[in-house]
């Protein structure tokens, strides 16, 4: 069965007739004008008017000279007698997807909002001043306060801990292991189609219609079995701390281990170590600033010294980058 066909329709500029039927009126009934191929649109479908047993040749082909359309069969034009061989093939038109597409005309576009004009330029300048005020900085002087230091040394012990992955993960050595069943993830499944009709110029009066689908889909939870398991294994228990203030040589804390040189359980051992070195400044209304530096350059700061330096001018934070002098 071939898909239906429905005439579109057209205005006529002359007489102002309106809705003449595409493919039936290639003149106006009222007033004898040709039909304008570029003034047909689509009806509204209460209005629409089927074609029965038309044969389609092909776009209608419009006249080089007086610009009427005629039909793909004929050899010249209808109005003038030109050659449609100097001719070209009537401009089609294309859905609008709501059914109708009144003829075309030249409008003046609606005037935009003062909001969009307004909130997209408050956006660039706020954006402006913020990046403005993150790379600005101002001077400072500042006098060294105080030094203080940190060391610290992760314990680790050899035991058993409770730890969860999923079953087809579990790691060799798990024991006591439980399960439950919890969501892994989503996948995502067909759910129907969405559809519309849309219209289709067939550029010779007439237009059809298509039935366009595309795929739903939805995500769907994908459920999988967690396990709870008890491993021996090495972990952090606990951190020994050495920490002062001034200028005193750090040191590294004092490590006790219950069971040391073994890898049974139970066993004890040094984890990793960190160390932190922090320099105090003021300035002349008393404001506080700390860098944190590597030991040598926190071991040349002295206590009492004056240093110039830049705060940040959004946050009021010290650039510890920018410090200079030393008197």
């Amino acid at each position: 069965m071939s898909e239906p066909v429905y005439e579109m329709v057209w205005d006529c500029r002359y007489c102002g007739a309106q809705k003449l039927l595409g493919l039936t009126h290639r003149h106006c009934p009222n007033c004898g004008a040709a039909q304008d191929p570029n003034a047909r649109y689509f009806p509204a479908d209460h209005e629409k008017v089927a074609v029965e047993n038309h044969a389609y040749v092909g776009a209608d082909m419009q006249c080089g000279y007086c610009g009427a359309a005629s039909s793909r069969r004929a050899h010249n034009c209808g109005r003038c007698g030109a050659a449609l061989v100097e001719g070209a093939e009537v401009q089609r038109h294309g859905d609008t997807g709501a059914g109708i597409l009144l003829p075309s005309s030249p409008a003046t576009p609606p005037p935009r909002p003062a909001w969009k004009i307004l909130l997209p330029t408050a956006a660039l300048l706020l954006v402006a001043v913020t990046v403005v005020l993150l790379v600005w900085k101002k001077d400072q002087t500042l006098v060294v306060a105080g030094h203080s230091w940190r060391r610290t040394v992760n314990i680790e012990r050899f035991a058993p801990v409770t730890q969860s992955a999923w079953c087809d993960e579990l790691p060799s050595g798990a024991s006591d292991v439980t399960r439950r069943r919890e969501q892994r993830g989503s996948k995502r499944v067909a759910d129907g189609e969405d559809c519309q009709t849309r219209k289709k110029d067939r550029g010779d009066g007439t237009f059809a219609e298509e039935r366009e689908c595309t795929a739903r889909f939805k995500e769907e939870p994908v459920f999988d079995q967690k396990c709870a398991f008890s491993i021996v294994k090495w972990s952090a228990v606990r951190q020994e701390v050495a920490q002062a203030r001034g200028l005193a040589a750090p040191r590294w804390p004092t490590v006790t281990l219950a069971r040391p040189g073994c890898s049974g359980v139970g066993c004890e051992r040094e984890g990793a170590r960190s160390e932190q070195y922090t320099v105090l400044f003021r300035d002349a209304k008393g404001q506080e600033y700390r860098c944190d530096l590597d030991e040598k350059a926190w071991s040349g700061y002295v206590d009492g010294q004056r240093y110039a330096g830049k705060l940040h001018a959004l946050t009021g934070s010290l650039d510890c980058g920018s410090l200079r002098g030393g008197r």
